[in-house]
């Protein structure tokens, strides 16, 4: 009854906010906190403060994430696996990380019925398919691997002078290279190929710096290019997969 009632609660909340009615013309950090509050988490304090500092350094919008929430709470499923991706979300938030992926692809496993512990965990077998745990393992492992080659984030505001790159650019950077892994995997390619990635991805960055609206500035995508070597992502992807 009490999953019930807390289900119902939640759904009034996200209704009014996500419903553009007179009463939030916008959805806010206290719209979240709200609905967060009505999912009863274990680890609540430590979610919505991660999910707070997202709000206030822009890594991510309350719109976003009340969408994301009323996903959860209309899916059937394990409420620990649930608040299990939650967590992973706040980590990745907490570690200075983009995010945007892990969402879309928490939203995309609800929207295709996946299981919980696959959106987690993913699939092993070939092709493998990644969860958001080995998403953000990727994410963290590419910016060290940047951080190793003196590449890094600096404030906005702050004099950005490469490979000092404006914290918004270095975090897109970082995206689209652990995105570009991801599906490197599970499109089948082997981590033992190290020229293989490296070549592939020097072809998606490419790709993106050359767009009419370049998704990377064609500088950054050099910056890269120029250090990283095939040894290093293979080493990357391996410690994703846990080999």
């Amino acid at each position: 009854m009490r999953r019930i009632i807390e289900r119902f609660f939640l759904v009034l909340i996200l209704g009014s906010v996500l419903g553009g009615g007179l009463v939030h013309a916008a959805p806010s950090t206290a719209d979240v906190e709200q609905a967060l509050t009505a999912l009863s988490l274990t680890n609540e304090a430590r979610i919505i403060a991660a999910f707070e500092r997202g709000f206030a350094q822009g890594s991510i919008d309350p719109a976003q994430m009340l969408r994301l929430l009323a996903r959860l709470v209309a899916a059937e499923g394990n409420k620990t696996e649930k608040e299990a991706i939650l967590l992973v979300i706040s980590d990745t938030l907490d570690d200075h990380l983009p995010v945007n992926t892990l969402v879309n692809k928490v939203q995309e496993g609800l929207a295709r019925t996946i299981p919980f512990n696959v959106i987690l965990n993913g699939v092993g077998g070939h092709p493998r398919i990644l969860g958001i745990v080995q998403r953000r393992t990727l994410l963290v492992a590419v910016r060290d691997l940047l951080y190793a080659e003196r590449i890094f984030g600096v404030p906005e505001e702050a004099q950005a002078v490469s490979p000092f790159l404006p914290r918004s650019r270095f975090n897109r950077l970082v995206s689209e290279i652990a995105d570009f892994l991801a599906d490197y995997v599970e499109g089948g390619g082997s981590p033992l190929e190290g020229y293989r990635i490296l070549a592939n991805l020097s072809c998606r960055l490419h790709s993106l710096a050359e767009l009419v609206r370049p998704v990377i500035p064609i500088e950054d995508v050099e910056l890269v290019l120029e250090r990283i070597d095939p040894r290093e992502l293979t080493e990357i992807v391996l410690k994703a997969l846990k080999y």
